[in-house]
């Protein structure tokens, strides 16, 4: 880890799915280098930075967001589209307290 830059893990975003609004957890990281944030979700590599936290969080969200409209977009129709839960082992490393 470099000095001075500091890492925390939440889980968090949006999709749209068949026109309706549903929600999916993503592992996102997050960390400070000099002025800035950076939030990089860890499935899809999408990134995006603010001037504080919540700013590089909220416009990762709509990077996000972006991606799987796009993503939808391009999907062949005929095909059925599935949202799975994959149960993942702690690392046991977090400090998050939204990661058991």
């Amino acid at each position: 880890m470099t000095e001075g830059v500091t890492f925390d893990i939440f889980w968090s975003h949006s999709i749209y799915e068949k026109r309706q609004h549903r929600n999916m957890d993503t592992l996102v990281q997050i960390y400070q280098d000099g002025e800035w944030y950076i939030a990089i979700d860890l499935a899809t590599k999408v990134a995006d930075q603010g001037k504080t936290r919540e700013e590089a969080i909220s416009r990762l969200k709509i990077g996000l967001k972006e991606h799987y409209e796009t993503l939808l977009e391009i999907l062949e129709k005929d095909k059925k589209l599935e949202i799975i839960t994959v149960e993942v082992p702690n690392s046991g490393n977090s400090s998050s307290p939204l990661i058991a």
